[in-house]
């Protein structure tokens, strides 16, 4: 390969984790809905609304199952 195919190769690449660095952020924080981020990102990702929806999706934290935080851990008195 020439320099230029390896260019265009690293570019598309670049674009390509680009594109699903949402959905790589919510399997990286193990997000229990990433498959709907990998969804919303799939497929409303080529608009920049959608792609921001999926990053801050991505981004947020996940509530309990009541719908409020978790609890932190309790303190260990030692």
């Amino acid at each position: 390969m020439d320099n230029l195919a390896l260019f265009f190769l690293f570019v598309l690449i670049a674009i390509i984790i680009t594109y699903f660095f949402p959905a790589i952020v919510a399997v990286a924080r193990r997000k229990r809905n990433w498959g709907a981020i990998l969804a919303l990102n799939l497929l409303a990702g080529w608009t920049f609304v959608g792609w921001v929806a999926a990053l801050v999706w991505a981004l947020m934290h996940d509530c309990g199952e009541n719908g409020k935080k978790p609890a932190p851990p309790a303190a260990i008195d030692g």
